[in-house]
């Protein structure tokens, strides 16, 4: 083959081809033109220095110094100041250079992966913590529900200081546990990442159980200021923006120094513009010069130290933004901090009546009906009893100890029973039940402090039945077997 074939051949090559001498190109092909938007004749005599980042600069000096020795990934710099990533395989021989191969959207796909795979990760472990913290806090506040209840009672022994002690006492393990369970129901918003398809989401709520989930990573950085006001719905996955979310406003965070928060502001805003929901994230710290602005949105870019960011976090929050017809950008200026705005096409309109639903008194009682309780927590079982003591409450802590009761005795007007026990699942009692004792399976109420796994998911889209989520208040059981008895005494 005669060289003018040869080198017509390396000039058509859809790999980018470049020969460099002494750190300088001496011959560029099309396509490595193409790969950094410039044409490949702008190449010759100019530095290959110039066009990588600045952090691979020394790396990639040593490797053509070695002539190349092995095959690597180096980032570069696109005419339009975007970041690149490039496989760079040596080309030996009398004349030293490269053939190049684009990685960018790879890089990008493989993040994203990354991303799936770690959110389906959360997403697991937090549908485990939230069943078992769940669980026990079913009880806890049912007794302490009770316990509010009788403290007239206890306290009238007492002294007037011991009575307000004890009455206060008692307020604070209840706001102990309502705050238990709110921080169970943000971290179970994040477990539907790849369960939840889109719908109609409240950003203010969703901006307000992620500052929930970052307090620890802002308190001791700076004040919070939050300036939320009643916005359209977006169309989204809950946990997907939750997520895109949280990434913003812990990167706001990471920039501000720990014990110092008394100098530092982080503000998050909403607001309604048009026909789109702005969202911005402000800190007050150092601004971001501008040469590194230009790379923010990177996959893999960050300015913050070692162990505090993989450089996926903003770069994320930017696909994910992006994905939803949105926009993001920076802007940040010496003494006014740096603000990422966020804007996001409103789907519909919200309710402004931002007033707490009216919450009616404690049921009346009705005729004493017999309820069995099925749950693997004990003090559960008797939380109900102390809870419904107008009704003749039965309790068992199994599947099986359920069945073989209900083969003696199936004269129950309603059964509580848990999704998921060890062994003889809620699942495996309704289906016996529906096989031995068919019409008494319409009576069930299923109780749950996890509806994200798979199979219980799907079973409970299937059935008809109430569902019961844990925890619950005792008011609001009691009111629950009211109607519900009441629905089926009308039948």
């Amino acid at each position: 083959m005669s060289p003018e074939a040869v080198a017509a051949m390396i000039d058509e090559a859809s790999d980018g081809v470049a020969f460099v001498e002494d750190g300088r190109y001496t011959y560029c092909n099309r396509a490595w033109g193409d790969l950094l938007g410039r044409p490949s004749a702008a190449f010759e005599g100019r530095s290959v220095f110039d066009d990588v980042h600045p952090d691979f600069q020394g790396r990639l000096e040593r490797w053509l110094d070695e002539h190349g020795s092995s095959s690597v990934e180096f980032s570069f710099i696109r005419a339009d100041d975007s970041l690149a990533i490039f496989h760079l395989s040596p080309i030996r021989g009398p004349s030293r250079g490269f053939i190049a191969r684009d990685l960018t959207w790879v890089k990008r796909f493989q993040a994203r992966q990354v991303l799936v795979d770690r959110m389906m990760s959360v997403g697991a472990l937090a549908t485990g913590v939230a069943h078992e913290i769940n669980n026990p806090l079913s009880y806890l506040l049912g007794n302490l529900n009770y316990m509010v209840e009788e403290c007239d009672v206890i306290a009238e022994s007492l002294g007037e200081a011991r009575k307000r002690d004890l009455k206060e006492s008692m307020g604070e393990a209840m706001e102990g546990a309502e705050r238990i369970r709110a921080i169970v129901a943000d971290l179970q918003a994040f477990a539907r990442a790849d369960q939840e398809s889109l719908r109609e989401i409240d950003v203010k709520h969703i901006l307000e159980f992620t500052l929930n989930m970052a307090w620890i990573s802002i308190r001791y950085r700076a004040r919070l200021v939050k300036a939320l006001e009643e916005v359209p719905p977006v169309l989204a996955n809950e946990a997907v923006l939750g997520q895109a979310m949280l990434n913003l406003l812990l990167n706001a965070a990471h920039a501000l120094p720990v014990g110092h928060a008394s100098e530092h502001t982080i503000r998050v805003a909403c607001r309604a513009d048009g026909d789109k929901v702005v969202v911005e994230f402000t800190n007050s710290g150092p601004n971001i010069p501008p040469e590194v602005v230009r790379h923010v949105f990177d996959t893999f870019f960050t300015d913050t130290p070692p162990g505090i960011g993989s450089g996926l976090a903003v770069s994320i929050a930017h696909t994910v933004v992006m994905d939803m017809g949105g926009s993001i950008t920076v802007d940040s200026e010496p003494e006014r901090g740096t603000t990422f705005r966020v804007e996001l096409p409103a789907h519909g309109v919200v309710d402004h009546d931002s007033s707490p639903p009216r919450r009616r008194g404690p049921a009346r009682p009705s005729d004493t009906k017999r309820v069995l309780v099925v749950d693997d927590e004990a003090p559960l079982g008797n939380a109900f009893r102390r809870a419904l003591r107008q009704h003749d409450v039965t309790a068992v802590t199994s599947g099986r100890e359920a069945v073989a009761l209900l083969t003696e005795d199936s004269d129950f007007d309603l059964i509580f029973c848990d999704l998921f026990m060890p062994d003889v699942s809620g699942m495996d009692v309704y289906a016996w039940i529906k096989n031995h004792r068919p019409g008494l399976e319409a009576d069930i109420v299923f109780m749950t402090g996890n509806t994200f796994s798979g199979d219980g998911r799907q079973f409970l889209e299937k059935v008809s039945n109430k569902r019961l989520a844990k925890p619950f208040e005792l008011n609001d059981l009691r009111r629950f077997v009211a109607e519900y008895v009441g629905h089926r005494d009308e039948e």
